[in-house]
């Protein structure tokens, strides 16, 4: 079963979140788990944000 997970985050502790890159992409890549986008510019098409 495919789950595709949308998260566009603001990342305030720059050191703690590597940190935690480093410890789940190991995780991710263990359960098939990959990233189809990366690091891409969000266009909000509808609605405000």
């Amino acid at each position: 079963m495919a789950v595709y997970v949308i998260v566009e985050l603001k990342i305030t502790d720059p050191e703690g979140f590597a940190e935690y890159r480093e410890k789940v992409s190991p995780q991710i890549a263990k359960n098939c788990g990959r990233d189809v986008v990366r690091g891409a510019q969000v266009e909000n098409l509808e609605g405000d944000s």
